[in-house]
């Protein structure tokens, strides 16, 4: 048994657990899950929570596991929050900046990565700083999203596995059908976590296409293994990823240390028109500098407006710059501080309440701009 560390990286044990240690372990997993674990199905995948930590589950047996019995265990992380991810240098002020500009114009957000790169850990702290007045659903395999304060809006769903669990009775319950379903619950933000398989590709377009506003994990490297996914192995017609307005590729650096990880790149995703056809063009809107480790803005000020602008064409820009401004003050001033994520979403609260009067012409831009600092130690 080896531990993969958060500051350590691989760590050896000498933890051996006996025959009946494990199956007593398999069989709690067994029953607090719907899954079953036999020779026809061999995987399972569950969940372990306890009032100390969370764990996601994935169990190999025999015939499938030649050895007999596999067991990956993932401890869900603590709580990390934008300031938090700032802080420890995976995204850059100026980016966040523009990500949660686009987050309040409700743009749909993809996020791709490799495998533990910190795709659910951004989507997660993003989602905290959505409008407390929007309606937030999650569909989740694994309950990963963090619980939230009463007055957010939030609801949690628990979808079937439908990678390992084949029983028709529990495919209705599956996240391809509950992706479908979630445009009659009359959401502002869907929140569907890892999109796998062909028929959660399908699905989230479909959802897309109705008008839905989602923010989604995929495992890809790089937007074109995305491309060659959708459009050779799934045979969805690339004209469908237009739909998709932001691309944000996470990537691992341990290089710098085991644990670090980076944003590689954010990217506006551009539908033009071409004698009559329909080209699909990635701009780089901040880039990811190997040789600087840092998140390097590709466009000035006004560019970043203007890619904000098409979003939401009912915004003027002056109101489109009062927000990236006055989210660079507000994180400037809160990667300063030292507070617990709880006084972090307070203070998000009193800035999307200062922000509405600012929408409803009660506060103007400029001024907003100027009373950050306020909302901050709360003057």
């Amino acid at each position: 048994m080896y531990v993969d560390h958060e500051k350590y990286g691989r760590c050896t044990t000498n933890i051996k657990p006996n025959e009946k240690e494990i199956e007593t372990f398999l069989t709690h997993l067994k029953l607090i899950s719907e899954a079953q674990l036999n020779r026809v199905e061999a995987t399972l995948r569950t969940e372990f929570r306890s009032k100390l930590f969370s764990l996601r589950c994935i169990i190999d047996a025999y015939p499938l596991a030649v050895n007999r019995f596999s067991l990956n265990l993932r401890k869900h992380k603590k709580i990390l929050t934008i300031t938090n991810l700032i802080s420890n240098n995976t995204i850059s002020i100026e980016a966040t900046a523009f990500l949660l500009s686009a987050l309040l114009r409700r743009a749909t957000i993809t996020i791709l990565g490799e495998t533990s790169t910190g795709k659910t850990t951004l989507l997660n702290a993003l989602s905290l700083f959505c409008s407390t007045l929007d309606r937030k659903i999650f569909l989740e395999t694994f309950i990963e999203s963090y619980d939230e304060p009463n007055y957010m809006h939030q609801i949690k769903l628990k979808v079937v596995d439908n990678l390992t669990i084949n029983e028709r009775k529990y495919l209705k319950r599956g996240k391809d059908v509950e992706i479908l379903k979630t445009l009659h619950r009359s959401p502002d933000i869907v929140f569907l976590g890892e999109i796998i398989s062909k028929s959660h590709s399908k699905a989230l377009i479909t959802a897309l296409s109705a008008g839905l506003r989602c923010i989604q994990t995929v495992h890809a490297s790089s937007i074109e293994d995305l491309i060659y996914r959708f459009k050779y192995g799934y045979g969805i017609p690339l004209v469908f990823i237009g739909k998709m307005n932001l691309i944000i590729v996470m990537i691992r650096t341990p290089w710098i240390n085991s644990n670090s990880r980076r944003v590689n790149s954010i990217n506006f995703v551009l539908s033009e028109k071409f004698n009559k056809n329909l080209n699909i063009k990635f701009l780089d809107v901040f880039k990811y500098s190997y040789k600087n480790d840092k998140l390097v803005k590709m466009l000035n000020t006004n560019e970043l407006i203007k890619m904000l602008s098409k979003l939401d064409v009912i915004d003027e820009e002056e109101v489109l710059l009062a927000d990236y401004l006055s989210i660079i003050k507000l994180f400037s001033l809160l990667t300063k501080l030292k507070i617990d994520y709880k006084a972090e979403l307070e203070i998000y609260r009193r800035f999307h309440a200062v922000r509405r009067r600012m929408l409803n012409r009660v506060l103007p831009p400029r001024t907003f701009v100027n009373v950050i600092e306020g909302v901050v130690y709360h003057e």
